[in-house]
């Protein structure tokens, strides 16, 4: 399986898209939807030999007037990225890089648990399947080496 998804040679990858997106858990009350957002781009990049990820976020303002948080309103446009390697993590926002050590965990888990970052993890872990199934990573896990 490996070999056909072409994990063994790949070392990084990127994707691109663009839809809505919502502020989870920040609703006005409870029952109440999630603040909706325009995502005007999104921007994923990987790298499995570093253990690395980059998510580069544009947001506009979806509902006016605003709902919940989630950093609302927006006023034009919101771009923040995100970045992780290995043991660190930072926001950016604008021009200031801020530490993020409460993204560490959640970063690492999206690089892992990528179709390929599975099959990377678990051939550098040697994980064997059983029956139908075979251990996945969990956030904190070390990147290949």
């Amino acid at each position: 399986m490996a070999k056909a998804m072409g994990a063994t040679t790949l070392n990084s990858i990127q994707y691109t898209g663009s839809g809505v997106s919502f502020g989870a858990g920040q609703s006005p009350a409870p029952g109440k939807p999630w603040p909706r957002f325009n995502l005007k781009s999104y921007t994923r990049a990987v790298n499995f030999e570093t253990g690395s990820l980059r998510d580069e976020v544009v947001r506009t303002q979806a509902e006016d007037p605003p709902r919940g948080g989630a950093n609302q309103p927006i006023r034009g446009e919101l771009r923040q990225i995100f970045v992780t390697s290995e043991d660190q993590a930072w926001l950016v926002a604008g021009e200031t890089a801020t530490p993020g050590p409460r993204y560490i965990a959640d970063l690492q888990s999206q690089l892992w648990i990528t179709p390929h970052g599975i099959i990377k993890a678990a051939i550098a872990n040697q994980a064997t399947v059983q029956g139908r199934r075979s251990p996945s990573p969990v956030p904190g896990c070390s990147p290949p080496r």
